[in-house]
């Protein structure tokens, strides 16, 4: 398992912020937020399948809490900051990318028209 945004910068443990990851890619990404690229996949996840999967193993959840944290966390980056996009991939942040990013966050419908 891995935390989307870094547990070392967002104590976040809601089943929202974990996904599977295999043992390079967690190494790989530290403590690096991710590109749109790996994003894509997380933000379309079924969110009432991860409320019911939380419920039923009395794990904390809070959708809404993980998305607001990543859209603070990606309002104040800087452009070009590094962002990670796979297994040993890294990039810098791009304006048209951090709108889409944050649209996606903020409201998931606005995402794809941006």
């Amino acid at each position: 398992m891995d935390h989307v945004l870094p547990w070392s910068r967002f104590a976040e443990d809601a089943i929202e912020n974990l996904v599977v990851a295999d043992g390079p890619c967690n190494l790989s990404k530290r403590d690096f937020l991710a590109g749109r690229e790996p994003l894509e996949p997380w933000l379309t996840r079924p969110q009432a399948a991860l409320a019911q999967l939380a419920h039923d193993a009395d794990w904390p959840h809070g959708h809404e809490r993980v998305r607001s944290t990543g859209a603070v966390a990606y309002r104040h980056m800087s452009p070009g900051s590094p962002l990670w996009r796979g297994r040993g991939a890294f990039g810098g942040l791009g304006d048209d990318e951090q709108r889409w990013i944050l649209a996606a966050l903020v409201s998931p419908a606005a995402a794809s028209t941006v």
